[in-house]
């Protein structure tokens, strides 16, 4: 299941069970392609369709997450800390 977020006001800030944020600028729309989660990881994958977005990614082991955006991608895993600003 795919779910588009679109945020027009203010701040808007997913929280994930990693620990992770994704804050969303103003005007951002962020589509969640997949959320999962096991016993001893989670991944996530993004799409960052318009907007700002700024993520704080908090790998525990073996937890991944994907952003892409139109012009590039970002991937960080494996026990990392990865804060990464996209537009």
């Amino acid at each position: 299941m795919r779910k588009n977020i679109p945020w027009r006001r203010r701040l808007a800030a997913p929280k994930f069970e990693d620990g992770s944020v994704v804050y969303l600028a103003e005007r951002s729309v962020v589509q969640f392609k997949k959320l999962q989660a096991t016993d001893d990881s989670t991944e996530s994958r993004l799409y960052l369709l318009t907007g700002t977005a700024t993520i704080v990614h908090k790998s525990h082991g073996q937890d991944e997450m994907f952003v892409q955006t139109p012009t590039s991608k970002l991937h960080s895993k494996d026990g990392s800390r990865c804060a990464s600003r996209v537009r």
